[in-house]
């Protein structure tokens, strides 16, 4: 009798196995689909990013979002001062860094920008050319600020992941970048880390 019961029990046990197998497969996501969990590099944390399949998918909106997030980093966090720069006057350069002047940041963007960074005690100025901000004789930036200059958005072949250059100027031997890496994940642009060399003179 107790040679039955066991084979019953031992019956069931496989039973259940395959039971939670069959529920772990069918509940498994279609690798197809635009949207999968992702590890943010900041907190090793599972969170759910968008897949862009096309740089064309990044609209304005986002644009001026992502060059807002660049431009606090770098400025004050990123400044090459340790952060303690606090440069009165903020001027971001009106056209993306290694493109031609034609591909300027639209004033629509630029409009985006300035609104997002309303909260900086800096004063937020765009200018079209280095010459606008730098003292000709020192080749300081004028009223102690800063110049950052922002890179075109370079999409990861994963579609998960942006790159974007920023970079700072405040005088001859103090200046910096470095390429950031964005993911758009709940709603909101944030920045996860960085990726290649961090210069600074």
């Amino acid at each position: 009798m107790n040679r039955w019961l066991k084979r019953i029990a031992n019956f069931i046990t496989i039973l259940a196995g395959f039971c939670l197998l069959f529920v772990a497969c069918g509940s498994s996501e279609d690798s197809s689909s635009t949207k999968s969990a992702v590890i943010n590099t900041n907190t090793d944390k599972a969170t759910e990013a968008y897949q862009f399949t096309n740089i064309d998918q990044i609209t304005d909106t986002d644009r001026a979002e992502i060059y807002s997030l660049i431009v606090r980093k770098v400025a004050h966090e990123d400044d090459t001062h340790g952060g303690k720069l606090n440069p009165e006057v903020i001027y971001i350069q009106g056209f993306l860094k290694g493109l031609s002047i034609a591909d300027v940041i639209s004033p629509d963007i630029r409009d985006g920008v300035s609104s997002r960074l309303d909260s900086l005690e800096s004063e937020v100025m765009w200018i079209d050319s280095w010459e606008e901000a730098l003292d000709p004789d020192t080749g300081t930036v004028l009223q102690n600020g800063a110049i950052i200059t922002i890179g075109d958005i370079y999409l990861q072949d994963d579609g998960y992941y942006i790159q974007v250059v920023g970079e700072i100027y405040v005088a001859n031997m103090a200046a910096g970048g470095q390429t950031y890496v964005l993911t758009y994940e709940d709603g909101l642009w944030v920045i996860v880390g960085t990726t290649g060399i961090f210069w600074i003179s």
